[in-house]
């Protein structure tokens, strides 16, 4: 996530945890899972794990999780995004990226 995301999101009220990697991601989230409400990332990311297999595996470990995936890509192009899951499209303006945090937050999470 650009810096300017997450200067917004922390203007707007919430607690950031910033990874560069889906890796890195991981192991702040075993040590932190229970501060967290939402996943953020990018679809394409370095490190040997995506933002798939990432929000894959958290919510694996956490069913209640909610996600939001960013691409560059095409929806269709993008891949197949569940019914639990929010899609941002890239690139995108700020407005756009708090509205889709506030509404994924605020939406009751689907059971699977």
């Amino acid at each position: 996530m650009s810096e300017w995301s997450c200067d917004v999101l922390e203007a707007s009220g919430y607690q950031i945890w910033e990874a560069s990697t889906g890796l890195e991601a991981l192991e702040i989230w075993k040590t932190n899972a229970s501060q967290f409400d939402l996943l953020l990332t990018d679809i394409i990311m370095p490190g040997g794990l995506n933002g798939w297999e990432l929000a894959e595996r958290l919510s694996e470990e956490q069913p209640s999780h909610k996600v939001i995936l960013m691409s560059g890509y095409s929806p269709d192009k993008a891949g197949n995004i569940q019914p639990h899951n929010f899609m941002l499209q890239k690139p995108f303006t700020l407005e756009n990226l708090t509205e889709i945090v506030r509404s994924c937050l605020d939406t009751a999470h689907l059971a699977l």
